[in-house]
Protein backbone atom coordinates (compact mmCIF):
# COMPACT_ATOMS: atom_id res chain seq x y z
CA UNK A 1 0.00 0.00 0.00
CA UNK A 2 2.98 2.54 1.31
CA UNK A 3 4.72 1.44 -2.20
CA UNK A 4 1.76 2.24 -4.20
CA UNK A 5 1.54 6.06 -2.64
CA UNK A 6 4.84 6.09 -2.58
CA UNK A 7 5.46 5.74 -6.73
CA UNK A 8 2.20 7.89 -7.11
CA UNK A 9 3.79 10.58 -4.86
CA UNK A 10 7.01 10.48 -6.53
CA UNK A 11 6.05 10.72 -10.09
CA UNK A 12 3.83 13.26 -9.34
CA UNK A 13 4.88 17.39 -9.02
CA UNK A 14 3.87 19.50 -6.45
CA UNK A 15 1.59 21.58 -8.53
CA UNK A 16 0.26 18.27 -10.46
CA UNK A 17 -1.07 17.23 -6.40
CA UNK A 18 -1.61 21.02 -5.38
CA UNK A 19 -4.36 21.37 -8.53
CA UNK A 20 -5.70 17.98 -8.11
CA UNK A 21 -6.72 18.62 -4.17
CA UNK A 22 -7.85 22.75 -5.33
CA UNK A 23 -9.94 20.75 -7.95
CA UNK A 24 -11.44 18.34 -5.65
CA UNK A 25 -12.26 21.31 -2.96
CA UNK A 26 -13.88 23.28 -5.85
CA UNK A 27 -15.81 19.96 -7.08
CA UNK A 28 -16.57 20.11 -3.27
CA UNK A 29 -18.26 23.52 -3.74
CA UNK A 30 -19.94 22.68 -6.52
CA UNK A 31 -21.75 19.45 -5.41
CA UNK A 32 -22.67 21.62 -1.73
CA UNK A 33 -24.33 24.29 -4.07
CA UNK A 34 -26.24 22.12 -6.14
CA UNK A 35 -27.99 20.71 -3.00
CA UNK A 36 -28.83 24.39 -1.73
CA UNK A 37 -26.03 24.00 1.26
CA UNK A 38 -24.16 27.34 -0.04
CA UNK A 39 -25.81 30.63 -0.68
CA UNK A 40 -24.10 30.73 -4.12
CA UNK A 41 -25.22 28.84 -7.78
CA UNK A 42 -24.05 26.39 -9.11
CA UNK A 43 -23.92 28.54 -12.53
CA UNK A 44 -22.54 31.08 -10.67
CA UNK A 45 -19.78 28.77 -9.21
CA UNK A 46 -18.95 27.39 -12.71
CA UNK A 47 -19.31 30.49 -14.60
CA UNK A 48 -17.06 32.41 -12.12
CA UNK A 49 -14.52 29.33 -12.06
CA UNK A 50 -13.80 29.61 -15.99
CA UNK A 51 -13.86 33.34 -16.15
CA UNK A 52 -10.95 33.40 -13.72
CA UNK A 53 -9.60 30.38 -15.56
CA UNK A 54 -9.81 32.05 -18.78
CA UNK A 55 -8.08 35.23 -17.44
CA UNK A 56 -5.67 33.56 -15.57
CA UNK A 57 -4.43 31.33 -18.99
CA UNK A 58 -4.24 34.66 -21.49
CA UNK A 59 -2.88 36.96 -18.79
CA UNK A 60 0.01 34.29 -18.15
CA UNK A 61 0.68 33.42 -21.66
CA UNK A 62 1.38 37.58 -22.22
CA UNK A 63 3.25 38.10 -19.42
CA UNK A 64 5.60 34.50 -19.84
CA UNK A 65 6.27 35.79 -23.55
CA UNK A 66 7.40 39.46 -22.79
CA UNK A 67 9.36 38.12 -19.58
CA UNK A 68 10.78 34.78 -21.99
CA UNK A 69 9.99 33.01 -18.57
CA UNK A 70 9.02 29.30 -18.72
CA UNK A 71 5.78 28.82 -18.08
CA UNK A 72 3.85 26.15 -15.90
CA UNK A 73 0.66 25.25 -16.99
CA UNK A 74 -0.57 23.44 -14.13
CA UNK A 75 0.66 26.20 -11.62
CA UNK A 76 -1.75 28.39 -13.84
CA UNK A 77 -4.74 26.43 -13.31
CA UNK A 78 -4.00 25.67 -9.76
CA UNK A 79 -4.13 29.65 -9.04
CA UNK A 80 -7.12 29.76 -10.87
CA UNK A 81 -8.96 27.11 -8.74
CA UNK A 82 -7.71 28.56 -5.60
CA UNK A 83 -9.32 31.99 -6.85
CA UNK A 84 -12.12 30.13 -7.45
CA UNK A 85 -12.52 28.89 -4.07
CA UNK A 86 -11.40 32.32 -2.13
CA UNK A 87 -13.44 34.71 -4.37
CA UNK A 88 -17.09 35.77 -3.96
CA UNK A 89 -18.90 34.17 -7.36
CA UNK A 90 -20.05 36.80 -9.03
CA UNK A 91 -24.27 38.12 -8.73
CA UNK A 92 -23.81 41.01 -11.90
CA UNK A 93 -21.63 41.38 -14.65
CA UNK A 94 -20.05 43.96 -12.77
CA UNK A 95 -18.57 41.88 -10.08
CA UNK A 96 -16.91 40.49 -12.88
CA UNK A 97 -14.05 43.21 -13.48
CA UNK A 98 -13.15 42.27 -9.48
CA UNK A 99 -12.72 38.66 -10.66
CA UNK A 100 -10.79 39.55 -13.74
CA UNK A 101 -8.97 42.18 -11.37
CA UNK A 102 -7.78 39.38 -8.97
CA UNK A 103 -7.12 36.77 -11.78
CA UNK A 104 -4.62 39.31 -13.51
CA UNK A 105 -3.10 40.48 -10.54
CA UNK A 106 -1.98 36.94 -9.69
CA UNK A 107 -0.42 36.13 -12.82
CA UNK A 108 1.29 39.58 -13.27
CA UNK A 109 2.74 38.55 -9.60
CA UNK A 110 4.30 35.70 -11.07
CA UNK A 111 6.71 36.76 -13.27
CA UNK A 112 7.10 40.85 -11.76
CA UNK A 113 7.90 39.77 -8.11
CA UNK A 114 10.59 36.92 -9.42
CA UNK A 115 13.77 36.13 -8.57
CA UNK A 116 15.69 34.09 -11.78
CA UNK A 117 12.32 33.52 -13.00
CA UNK A 118 10.54 31.94 -10.40
CA UNK A 119 8.10 33.57 -8.23
CA UNK A 120 9.00 34.10 -4.55
CA UNK A 121 5.31 34.60 -3.25
CA UNK A 122 1.89 32.64 -3.80
CA UNK A 123 0.15 33.70 -6.58
CA UNK A 124 -3.35 33.71 -5.66
CA UNK A 125 -2.57 34.29 -2.26
CA UNK A 126 -0.73 37.88 -3.31
CA UNK A 127 -3.91 38.95 -5.44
Amino acid sequence: MFKLIDKFLNQTTMYRLVLYYVLLLWTGALVLSLVGLLPYTPAALVISGMFIMFVCVAVNAIFARIFGAPSNIESVYAAAFILALIMEPFKSPGDLWVLAAAAGLAMASKYILAVNKKHIFNPAALA
